[in-house]
This record gives C-alpha cells, structure tokens and sequence, in this order.
C-alpha cells in the first residue's frame, strides 16, 4: 500500500488547502485557521450591522447578541447569561441598560436569590429579534452561497466541537 500524496487531503477545488500541520500552527499565515475564523466572524459582524443600519432597530452587534442570549436563556441569572456569552458581567449589564431603557428587555429579581437578576425579552424585544432574524438568515445564505448542505453540516458540526472544547475550563 502506497502513503496518500501530501495533496490527498486537499479537496481538488481548493487549492493550498490547509494540511493538519498547518491548522495546528506550524505554518502561521494570514490564511490559517485562527485568522480565517476571526476575518469571516468580523466580516459577518461588518454585514450584519450594515443590514441593521438601514432599519431602526439601531441595535449594536453586542446588543443584539445580549438580546438573543436573553430570549434563550429566558429566566437565567443576568451573571449566567454573561458566561454563556462569554463577556464579562459587567459588559453584558451595559447591553442589558441600553436595551431595557429601549423596551426591549426587563430585569426582575430571581425567584430564587432576590439579590439576582433575571432578565427577560418584552414582547417589543421579541419583535425586534423577529425583524433582525431575518436579516442574520439572508447575510449567512450570502456567505455561504458556494457550500453544498454538506459543507454546511460538516462545517456547523466542526464549530460547535471546537466551541465544546474551549468552553471546557482548563486546570
């Protein structure tokens, strides 16, 4: 049995196609893994705030992430809420002033420690996630325009493995 040429593990439509060796860093480049992940999340954020821009949502990427994170995890801690984003509390309180002075979220105390607060979605922050879904869904159809479905299960799956993985505290 012959070993697999160096190229075996480059799909033939893309060329320079990254090798494990230099996914893991050994060869550091503008185009690996790391920065690639970086540009097209900036990217997105860039595509994203320039659909908002032009409704009246006037929501920041950091708000309408707070906001999303708010409406799944309805009921959770304010300082939970801030972990699952992976900001700090005190980052995610300023999204948290900005959208409850706009109507769109409320602070209760927690049922369980009145010292908590649990933030929830209005039904004006539900209308607002409703109005901007839409925009995310059309920015991501774009992006990924040239990815079979496939691709698109393949690539998910391999970023909600590494989003497992950081989220695993080390030590």
């Amino acid at each position: 049995m012959t070993a697999p040429s160096p190229d075996a593990a480059k799909p033939d439509d893309a060329p320079g196609a990254e090798t494990r060796e230099t996914l893991t860093g050994r060869s550091f480049t503008a185009d690996s893994l790391g920065f690639v992940i970086q540009d097209v999340a900036r990217m997105l954020r860039s595509a994203f705030m320039g659909r908002v821009a032009e409704t009246e949502l006037d929501l920041t990427v950091g708000e309408a992430r707070a906001l999303v994170y708010v409406s799944g995890g309805a009921g959770m801690r304010q300082t939970a809420i801030a972990e699952r984003m992976g900001v700090e509390p005190m980052t995610f309180c300023g999204f948290v002033d900005k959208l409850e002075g706009r109507g769109l979220v409320e602070r209760h105390a927690h049922p369980d420690d009145r010292r908590a607060k649990q933030v929830l979605p209005t039904d004006a922050g539900c209308a607002a996630l409703d109005r901007f879904a839409p925009l995310s869904r059309e920015i991501l159809a774009d992006a990924t325009e040239d990815l079979t479905e496939e691709e698109l299960r393949v690539f998910r799956s391999a970023l909600l493995k590494m989003r497992a993985r950081l989220s695993i505290p080390k030590g």
